[in-house]
């Protein structure tokens, strides 16, 4: 007489196991997508800030000039911040023979739509307020138009 084990709760373990594992991918990918998004959203605004700038003819100028492009790249999401302003340097170089430039520095957060994403608290782009920040720094040279 052969015996013969009943398999009817492996099943059931193998899906709460795999759905465990499913939950924690899935949180990691919402994550990596945010992170993404953030650092792609600030690395186009501030090129584009930064271009815009550059056609300044002087600090004033440059500083409007990139504050109209950041509003024009304001997000929409509620997790995402809009990029801001953080520095704006305008070198002219009038005595030397160094090309003038034009430097742009933005900042944009971003909050962590779930709770459980937060184990990421003690990392460097992580604000202590659930909030994720990220900055970028382009520099061009101004373009003199007459």
């Amino acid at each position: 007489m052969v015996l013969r084990r009943r398999k009817q709760g492996s099943l059931l373990a193998e899906v709460a196991i795999g759905s465990l594992f499913l939950a924690v991918f899935s949180a990691l990918s919402c994550y990596a997508a945010l992170l993404l998004l953030g650092i792609s959203v600030n690395d186009r605004a501030c090129r584009d800030a930064a271009r815009a700038a550059a056609q300044g003819q002087d600090v004033a100028t440059s500083t409007k000039l990139a504050t109209a492009i950041l509003k024009a790249h304001a997000s929409k999401a509620n997790f995402l911040g809009s990029p801001i302003l953080a520095n704006l340097v305008y070198n002219t170089y009038s005595d030397t023979q160094t090309s003038p430039i034009v430097q742009v520095t933005t900042t944009l957060s971003a909050t962590v739509p779930f709770k459980p994403l937060s184990f990421f608290s003690d990392a460097a782009f992580m604000a202590h307020d659930q909030q994720l920040v990220f900055s970028q720094t382009y520099t061009f040279p101004i373009v003199k138009t007459p």
